[in-house]
């Protein structure tokens, strides 16, 4: 484990001399000051100890790369479709396509993971905030909806899996 860390740290160093702009955020599984203080002299901009929340990880990287001044992109291409999380707007072949929220909360779900499976548990949690899924056909109904207002058969079911857009 030492030798790991040891050489984890070496590889973070060559990379910050390499490249000196680049965000770097280390998620240890460690929690001790001590390798916190270690990370953020070889390089890294951020530590963050495992179990880390989602939400508190997200805000760190949208927090670094605020400062490393890096323009991230709000489209999202996906064929004909082109997702725009800024201004929220979807546009199939150029023709803007009129999303409810929680529709386009779920066709963006399924864009960031392009080409991996998004299950049932994982949207109910997203766009509701919970997962008991069982009773409930209102992810199949969005999806139906998505599907019609688009005309395209971009949204793949998988049968006790989940929903996926294949790349």
């Amino acid at each position: 484990m030492v030798s790991q860390v040891y050489r984890s740290q070496s590889i973070l160093k060559e990379l910050r001399h390499s490249d000196k702009r680049t965000p770097l955020l280390i998620l240890a599984s460690q929690d001790s000051s001590q390798d916190t203080v270690k990370w953020l002299d070889s390089g890294a901009d951020a530590c963050l100890a495992k179990p880390v929340e989602l939400s508190e990880l997200e805000a760190r990287l949208r927090a670094l790369i605020r400062r490393a001044g890096i323009k991230a992109s709000s489209l999202m291409e996906v064929g004909p479709v082109v997702i725009d999380t800024a201004a929220k707007v979807v546009t199939v072949n150029g023709n803007r396509i009129p999303l409810t929220n929680k529709e386009f909360q779920l066709l963006e779900l399924l864009a960031e993971n392009c080409g991996s499976v998004v299950t049932r548990n994982r949207i109910y949690k997203r766009l509701f905030n919970e997962i008991d899924t069982s009773l409930s056909n209102l992810v199949d109904v969005y999806v139906s909806n998505i599907r019609r207002k688009m005309g395209l058969p971009l949204i793949k079911t998988l049968r006790s899996r989940g929903y996926m857009i294949a790349e």
